[in-house]
C-alpha cells in the first residue's frame, strides 16, 4: 500500500520528495541502484518520468518533480492524485543485491487559469 503524503502539490510548480532508506535493521543504507517512476492512478506514465535513475547515492535523496511533472489534464476538474514509485538494491550482511520498493501517492492541486 502507497505511503499517502500530506503535502499536496501545486500544478506546474516544485514539488520534492523526500526519500530515506533503511536497510532490514532500521539503519539508513547507501543504495547501489535507485530509480523512480512518477504515474497516475491508472498506471499511466507521467512526462516520460519512468525508470529515472538518480545519480550520487546517499542514504537520503530528493526527488526534484516540477513544470510539466504536475501538469493536470484540463479533463481532470479537481485535485488529482500521482504515485511515485522508488526502486533500489542495496548490500548488507544478509546479502547482496537486496530490493527495496516502495511508493509514495500525493495530491497535485488543480489551478484555475495556469499556462
Amino acid at each position: 500500500m502507497p505511503i499517502v503524503m500530506t503535502t499536496v502539490a501545486e500544478e506546474r510548480s516544485t514539488f520534492v520528495a523526500q526519500c530515506t532508506f533503511k536497510n532490514e535493521a532500521g539503519s539508513n543504507v547507501i543504495p547501489i541502484d535507485i530509480v523512480w517512476t512518477l504515474a497516475d492512478k491508472f498506471g499511466n506514465v507521467i512526462n516520460a518520468r519512468s525508470s529515472v535513475a538518480i545519480v550520487g547515492m546517499t542514504a537520503i535523496v530528493n526527488i526534484v518533480l516540477t513544470g510539466t511533472d504536475l501538469i493536470v489534464s484540463e479533463t481532470f476538474p479537481a485535485d488529482v492524485w500521482r504515485f511515485l514509485t522508488v526502486s533500489a538494491t542495496y548490500d548488507s550482511t544478509l546479502g547482496t543485491g537486496l530490493k527495496l520498493r516502495d511508493s509514495a501517492k500525493f495530491q497535485v492541486a488543480n489551478l484555475t487559469s495556469i499556462s
